[in-house]
């Protein structure tokens, strides 16, 4: 379990700088995140989450 006292480094730190900056908040796990894109402006933030595994698929039964 991460400390909360424990400065942020990467895209958690730039999405959470970001947010805070327009008054905004997301509680998204920090494992999910891909990555973090700002605009050159500032005003956009794109995130890009890690897609779920399907485990239906893998998961083939016969009754």
């Amino acid at each position: 379990m991460q400390d909360e006292k424990a400065p942020e480094t990467g895209d958690a730190a730039r999405m959470r700088a970001w947010l805070e900056g327009v008054g905004g908040n997301l509680f998204l796990g920090e494992g999910k995140l891909k990555s973090v894109k700002i605009s050159k402006k500032g005003t956009k933030l794109t995130l890009v989450v890690k897609k779920k595994k399907d485990k239906l698929a893998s998961q083939s039964t016969t009754a």
